[in-house]
């Protein structure tokens, strides 16, 4: 292995966890948010953009469908849409 393939190697079980083990993907939070019923396009847009903060997503995984609901409604009256 050359010493550029060195920063590219990545195993196989970290290409697993990257893709199908992380709990607070991008993935995991817009499949929620999928689920959820009579969402208006701008709050849609506003919180996937909130989301990809890291911490916000994670906290929005981990919340429960009601607690979520509030979340979302909060986002898209203080979010500024870029």
């Amino acid at each position: 292995m050359s010493e550029d393939d060195s920063d590219h190697d990545l195993s196989d079980e970290t290409v697993e966890s990257i893709w199908e083990g992380d709990m607070f993907s991008m993935a995991k939070a817009v499949n929620i948010l999928n689920s959820i019923e009579d969402i208006d396009d701008l709050t849609l847009f506003k919180v996937i953009e909130e989301l990809v903060n890291p911490e916000s997503r994670s906290a929005f995984i981990l919340m429960t469908p009601d607690k979520r609901r509030g979340w979302m409604d909060w986002v898209q009256k203080h979010k500024q849409y870029i």
